[in-house]
């Protein structure tokens, strides 16, 4: 099927939500300070990256065509084979054994820590894992506790993101240091 050029923009713009929002004719991006990009016809770069967390960046010269890099989204279980005894819904697996993150802090409570890498609201988190958000809200007071995630309120919606510390747990392997 074949969209008209405009109505593929469009399409292609709205899914990058939630970390941008197309309002036509803006993009919007929550950014650590208040700027406004203006593009004056020099297009514009969107380059997703694995590596970017929480928010997008921008790369903005006078001279070239700005850049936007932006978060690219993490399927559950993207960090499966540090522990293969919890499922990618966050339960069990099969083999019923604990190991890694899943034997320290439950599978459930080790998947909220994973997904919220790029930035998830209660109700978000409760969805994709299939549990209520009052179980989300037990599960990220603890991971808050511990320092490895932080939760804003925005409006009527908290929205969990993880901390240096919590990335540094999730992207260490088995039996090597986490610097605290």
């Amino acid at each position: 099927m074949k969209l008209p050029l405009k109505r593929a923009a469009e399409a292609l713009l709205q899914s990058l939500r939630p970390v941008l929002r197309w309002r036509p004719p803006v993009l919007e991006a929550d950014y650590p300070v208040d700027q406004d990009l203006r593009l004056d016809g020099r297009g514009l770069l969107l380059q997703p990256s694995f590596f970017c967390v929480r928010t997008p960046i921008t790369l903005a010269c006078e001279e070239l065509t700005p850049v936007i890099v932006y978060p690219v989204e993490h399927s559950l279980g993207w960090a499966a084979d540090r522990d293969t005894s919890c499922g990618a819904d966050g339960t069990e697996g099969p083999d019923g054994r604990g190991g890694g993150l899943g034997a320290l802090m439950g599978c459930t409570r080790a998947a909220v820590l994973e997904d919220v890498v790029n930035g998830r609201t209660t109700g978000d988190l409760a969805r994709r894992l299939g549990i209520s958000p009052a179980a989300v809200s037990q599960h990220t007071a603890v991971l808050r506790g511990s320092g490895l995630l932080l939760s804003v309120r925005r409006g009527r919606h908290v929205l969990h993101t993880i901390t240096p510390k919590g990335l540094a747990l999730l992207d260490h392997p088995h039996g090597t240091p986490v610097a605290g």
